[in-house]
């Protein structure tokens, strides 16, 4: 799929609109909607209408898309004649909080709303309109089927990297969660503990093992797209149910604190931005050149303004101790950079104690007063070098944490070199 297939399908759509006389919500989906996913790439052979997830209270979507007979996708719709609301789009939000679904959308065919939960469990949502969809393919394009399988191979290719580590370090990880439990509760308990731990990790493992298989057990409820009937709404908007999956702890103080700082990713923690890519300043960001090698420093890291265009997710934690006080994230490294500088200059008073040009010990500076050229300008109006490497946007990160007082996590892509 290319912006160009996007603009045809556009095209199409306003001329169905003004030509058809009635567009309930049934004939929106036949007329716009089901369109819609086919320039997605989704043939009807993956996509199930009025699917019903069995492990979530009876929730139901007016579509789910399918990787290997498993939803990764859900469509909810409305008659092309109503507007989207609010409600529609906290409704599908519900679903996802409440499945393990982490991608849907809400569409009247004029309007698209473009939902997704991230690894900390909040909830990102892109309006798009009809007309705007060609200019939306960085939003767009994760939707797809091409873009939705290869993420389901990688989530597969995750958990079965973590069966292999459990497996290989089980017996240690049983000996230290037993040993401080029935230092706890006393050696009277202790053969409870035991199978107790082991029914922890066989659990765990089987849970691994059924995402790396792709083989959730969801019902399949529904009927098959060319048979679709009118479609009911949504059921009403639940708390969010999804639980978390702890480690086990080991004896040692150092990897009890790595184990809360995992747990925390659960916690409630501040909301990570909806932003868009951002605008780097009056220069261009470098030409990706595999001759030259632009966009790549002298040894071998990426650029931020690079990162631009790339897909994938950087996050930063932050710890005051051992409790965790904030997070922020993107899918890329220029953004995510971008919301950690400024989270810390304004949750953490350091606008005033810093001077331009700023950078990590050992460092050129990349927080200057003045356009760099390829920058960009964050909240309170100072530029943010998208030239400097990766690991530089990192080292910055800790730096400024440090000076506040703070202790980092990074997770996601951060330590990727190419």
């Amino acid at each position: 799929m290319d912006a160009q297939e996007l603009r045809k399908y556009a095209e199409q759509t306003r001329e169905r609109v003004a030509t058809t006389t009635s567009l309930s919500e049934r004939n929106t989906q036949l007329r716009l909607v089901q369109p819609f996913l086919e320039t997605l790439g989704w043939s009807l052979d993956r996509i199930v209408a009025e699917y019903e997830f069995a492990d979530a209270r009876g929730e139901s979507v007016n579509f789910a898309l399918l990787v290997e007979k498993v939803p990764e996708i859900v469509v909810e719709t409305r008659a092309c004649s109503e507007d989207l609301r609010e409600a529609d789009v906290e409704a599908l939000g519900s679903v996802l909080l409440g499945t393990d679904v982490d991608w849907g959308i809400l569409t009247n065919g004029r309007q698209f709303v473009f939902a997704g939960v991230d690894e900390t469990g909040t909830l990102e949502r892109r309006p798009v309109e009809l007309d705007g969809l060609p200019d939306r393919m960085d939003v767009v394009s994760r939707y797809t089927e091409q873009v939705a399988s290869r993420r389901v191979e990688r989530r597969k290719e995750r958990y079965s990297t973590a069966v292999e580590r459990l497996e290989g370090d089980r017996q240690a990880i049983q000996n230290a969660l037993t040993e401080r439990l029935v230092a706890t509760t006393g050696d009277d308990v202790a053969p409870m503990v035991e199978e107790a731990t082991e029914r922890f990790l066989d659990d765990l493992l089987d849970a691994f093992r059924e995402r790396q298989g792709n083989t959730t057990e969801h019902q399949r409820n529904g009927t098959e797209i060319d048979s679709v009937t009118d479609s009911p709404s949504i059921a009403a908007v639940r708390p969010d149910t999804a639980g978390t999956e702890q480690n086990a702890q080991e004896v040692s103080e150092d990897e009890k604190r790595e184990h809360d700082e995992q747990s925390a990713s659960a916690q409630s923690v501040a909301d990570i931005d909806e932003l868009e890519t951002p605008e780097i300043g009056s220069e261009s960001p470098p030409e990706r050149d595999s001759e030259r090698n632009i966009g790549i420093d002298s040894e071998g890291n990426r650029e931020l303004a690079l990162d631009v265009e790339r897909e994938e997710e950087f996050v930063v934690r932050f710890f005051d101790g051992r409790t965790s006080v904030g997070a922020v994230g993107h899918r890329n490294a220029a953004t995510a950079t971008r919301l950690a500088v400024e989270y810390l200059l304004e949750h953490r008073q350091l606008e005033g104690s810093i001077s331009l040009p700023w950078g990590p010990e050992s460092e050129e500076p990349m927080v200057r007063h003045g356009d760099s050229g390829s920058s960009i300008t964050m909240e309170n109006g100072w530029q943010l070098d998208a030239s400097c490497s990766v690991p530089t946007a990192r080292a910055a990160i800790e730096a400024l944490a440090d000076e506040s007082g703070l202790r980092t996590m990074f997770q996601g892509d951060w330590s990727d070199g190419e």
